[in-house]
């Protein structure tokens, strides 16, 4: 018995559940709140609205030809798109996608604009 009570208090204590916090999470969902935890964090457009493959450029991304580029699809774009800057040190606007990056509107990716696509695509 003193065994078993010993394991229940160990186990409340060890930080499995958390149960207080666990409360106040549902009590905000039943609330209705949302959940906050992701307030701040900026996502880029082609991450909540799937773009279009519309250029030849784009096109040739789109492994499985449905028309849309997929997250994996459009982060490997970007990810060349950024092997271009690095070596030429720009790249030249060919695709929407590219245009939320655009910050001077020159239609030109230049290396300190390519920072942030290397934030949104690159692992951490």
């Amino acid at each position: 018995l003193a065994a078993t009570l010993l394991f229940f208090a160990i186990q409340s204590f060890a930080g499995l559940i958390n149960y207080e916090r666990l409360r106040r999470f549902k009590e905000r969902q039943d609330a209705g709140e949302k959940d906050l935890r992701f307030k701040d964090v900026a996502v880029p457009d082609w991450v909540d609205n799937l773009p279009r493959a519309k250029t030849e450029q784009e096109k040739r991304y789109d492994i499985n030809k449905d028309g849309i580029l997929q997250i994996a699809e459009t982060k490997i774009f970007l990810r060349d798109v950024l092997n271009v800057v690095d070596q030429k040190g720009g790249y030249t606007l060919d695709s929407d996608i590219l245009k939320e990056y655009d910050k001077n509107r020159d239609s030109f990716i230049s290396r300190t604009e390519s920072a942030e696509i290397a934030k949104d695509v690159l692992p951490k």
